[in-house]
């Protein structure tokens, strides 16, 4: 398998193999009618002429050579995957969970940012059964300095020590609207305040559901999610069915 360079040098080659061998054909021709004495005949093409059509041919050949390297390498650039996030607990910042890369355990940094207003962010506020989500959507262009999206995600239902939160976090295709990744957990105490912040692939949205269960849906949801794995149906439960209360809310960048 010839490379792109090989391939070039070859052509070059040959074009050059090809110019020189017309050149002979070229001086022979004339060689031969200076000596029959021919002043004119059957005119051969002069030589600047077939230099310059060499030169035009290795150009285009040169043009085509580069527009597909081009559009291979363009098919091979690594895609950078933006989807991740973090839920940090507000009562002290700390990190609570996390997807996706972090450099730290420091969650403080989250302090700059306020959930009545943020520069750069527009602002939205869901409330859905006993959770009232606060959003903040970016509406600049994405950069590595600046989080794509905030979430402060309150709880303002009952808090009591035999209920548990449970959570559920899904990427969202766009065209399609199907899922294409996320993480759900839970069976911890019920955290008040929380916030996600992270940020979004183009095209994707964020789903965000929160769910408060007590023992008794606990355990009616892990009999289901046992069934559905022997069912083996690739179906399962949602911690919804089973909540005493759940909200959910959408995150999308326009």
């Amino acid at each position: 398998m010839f490379s792109i360079l090989g391939v070039i040098v070859m052509v070059t080659f040959i074009v050059a193999i090809a110019v020189f061998g017309y050149y002979l054909i070229y001086v022979n021709n004339i060689n031969k009618k200076i000596q029959r004495g021919q002043v004119s005949n059957k005119k051969l093409i002069d030589m600047p002429k077939i230099i310059m059509i060499a030169i035009i041919v290795l150009l285009l050949f040169y043009s085509i050579i580069l527009s597909v390297e081009l559009s291979h390498s363009n098919k091979d650039v690594a895609i950078v995957n933006h989807n991740n996030f973090a839920v940090i607990d507000l009562s002290d910042y700390t990190f609570f969970e996390h997807s996706g890369l972090r450099e730290n355990d420091d969650a403080s940094f989250a302090k700059v940012y306020s959930k009545e207003v943020n520069k750069g962010y527009d602002k939205s506020v869901v409330r859905d059964g006993d959770f009232v989500f606060t959003i903040f959507v970016r509406n600049t262009d994405q950069d590595d300095f600046h989080p794509d999206y905030l979430c402060y995600v309150d709880y303002v239902g009952e808090v009591k020590d035999e209920l548990l939160r449970y959570n559920n976090c899904e990427y969202i295709d766009g065209v399609s609207g199907k899922e294409t990744g996320g993480r759900s957990g839970g069976g911890g105490a019920v955290q008040t305040k929380l916030l996600y912040i992270g940020n979004l692939n183009e095209g994707s949205s964020f789903r965000i559901t929160e769910c408060i269960l007590d023992a008794a849906g606990e355990r009616e949801f892990a009999q289901a999610e046992e069934e559905a794995y022997k069912a083996d149906k690739g179906e399962f439960p949602s911690f919804a069915e089973y909540a005493l209360s759940s909200g959910s809310t959408t995150i999308t960048i326009e």
